[in-house]
């Protein structure tokens, strides 16, 4: 064996030892009700850790995590609406602490509550806060779990040429043959699947194909709204929520951030919680309030 191949062989057998797994929450609450020892750890913002979490769940960042003298099985979660923060959080620690077992929560603290996972949360008490993420986040990071997930086109459907032309004549607006071609999602976010139905409703195709390799699709996959910017997004998102579906996150700007390209003109966003310590700058993050102005 040459110096050259004993090399390759090292750097792949390093990256084997960092590699982290998905433990779905029906496996964890399987390995909990056992009785077996593993270190949870909340990668969410403090507010959101205190209004619930998972049973002994131990709250800090991923820097911090790096500092603490942790072994043995380490599993970590954020909110599971998002950039997956606890896989990045995972493989950090897993290379910088041969001790751990550094493992990844699929679907996060979402998942875990629609799988009907213990929390700390009070009874009949769940915050509800809209989840927005950024152009940058599904253009970025989060194209790394575009088979997880799902974007929902909430647009009106497109009208025939015909009656658009009689509409506007009738009007006087726009001419239709002058308006902005309609945006193909697919095209502007290549990746991931897209669909038009409303998840939890039938038949549901976008949402199918993203699942296509595995059989048992035992974690529904992130729902990712985008709107025209007519407040459907976040109504669709309500009705979701008290379905019981939490993985539905808020494209922020809707269909006119993507015509951008992420530059938002003027943005205004009201104050929330929800964000890890140390996510990076420009997550859209959560928020209770979302004010859009677009500048001509």
């Amino acid at each position: 064996m040459n110096s050259h191949t004993l090399i390759s062989l090292l750097v792949a057998l390093g990256a084997a030892g960092t590699a982290c797994a998905a433990v779905t929450p029906a496996e964890l609450s399987a390995r909990l009700a056992r009785g077996e020892r593993v270190t949870l750890i909340d990668l969410r913002h403090r507010d959101a850790y205190e209004a619930g979490t998972l049973p002994n769940a131990l709250r800090m960042t991923a820097r911090e995590a790096m500092q603490k003298p942790l072994a043995g099985q380490v599993i970590f979660f954020d909110d599971g609406t998002g950039p997956n923060l606890a896989r990045r959080a995972a493989a950090q620690l897993a290379e910088a602490n041969g001790k751990v077992n550094a493992d990844v929560l699929t679907g996060g603290y979402a998942a875990w509550c629609d799988a009907g996972g213990q929390t700390s949360e009070s009874k009949g008490l769940r915050p509800s806060l809209a989840r927005y993420v950024s152009y940058h986040d599904v253009t970025g990071t989060m194209t790394e779990d575009a088979s997880d997930i799902v974007l929902v086109d909430l647009r009106p459907e497109a009208p025939r040429a015909p009656a658009a032309a009689a509409a506007a004549e009738e009007t006087g607006m726009v001419p239709a043959a002058t308006a902005q071609p309609r945006l193909d999602l697919a095209s502007e976010l290549p990746g991931y699947s897209v669909t038009r139905t409303i998840p939890g409703t039938e038949p549901q195709r976008g949402a199918r194909s993203a699942h296509a390799a595995g059989e048992a699709q035992t974690v529904p996959p992130l729902y990712v709204l985008i709107d025209a910017g007519d407040g459907a997004a976040e109504r669709t998102a309500q009705a979701l929520k008290a379905a019981g579906i939490s993985r539905v996150a808020i494209l922020a700007g809707g269909e006119t951030i993507i015509r951008r390209k992420g530059e938002p003109g003027l943005l205004r966003r009201g104050p929330g919680v929800g964000l890890a310590d140390d996510a990076p700058a420009g997550n859209a993050g959560f928020a209770t309030v979302i004010q859009q102005e677009e500048k001509p």
